[in-house]
């Protein structure tokens, strides 16, 4: 219930009070869970989120390791949450400038997400995505450009031609 709270705030865009509420889950979560669960897991990322939207990027990184850390050691390394978790550091990274840890970071997510979902699902491209953004931010327009040319052919495949992220991802390809 608190968590649902917390989104209802979030939503309203109270992060104060939505924050505020994911913590006191998180503690009560802990306390009759375990600090290794899924839920607690799932709730550090919804906190690690909020952190991330309000530009709390350092916090945002260390409680997206934490989820990492809770989800690795409950799935080992080849699972979705995993692989999510993978791709929100990633951003945080990004975000931060530190392209080549991030590359690394979303080049594992797409492995994991690859390897469990095949080559043509939309989370592929994603990953595929914030790949080809990161080299063109740090300068490697060649890979940039192929992962974006990957990126097109997985989303024309699994969400159409006509879709808002094959758009996105031309007005790339265009640049």
């Amino acid at each position: 219930t608190l968590t649902n709270i917390a989104q209802l705030h979030w939503h309203k865009s109270d992060h104060t009070a939505a924050l505020w509420h994911y913590r006191e889950a998180l503690s009560i979560q802990q306390e009759f869970l375990g600090k290794y669960h899924p839920e607690v897991a799932k709730t550090l990322g919804n906190i690690g989120l909020l952190n991330y939207k309000r530009g709390h990027y350092q916090c945002a990184l260390f409680i997206y390791k934490e989820a990492f850390l809770i989800y690795r050691s409950l799935y080992g390394d080849n699972h979705l949450d995993v692989a999510a978790t993978l791709n929100s550091i990633g951003l945080v990274l990004f975000k931060q400038g530190v392209y080549d840890v991030a590359l690394r970071s979303f080049m594992q997510s797409l492995r994991i997400r690859q390897q469990l979902l095949g080559e043509g699902h939309c989370d592929v491209a994603i990953a595929m995505y914030n790949i080809a953004t990161a080299y063109y931010e740090s300068g490697d327009e060649d890979e940039a450009m192929k992962f974006y040319r990957e990126t097109l052919r997985v989303e024309k495949a699994a969400l159409g031609d006509h879709h808002k992220d094959v758009a996105l991802t031309l007005k790339h390809i265009g640049q």
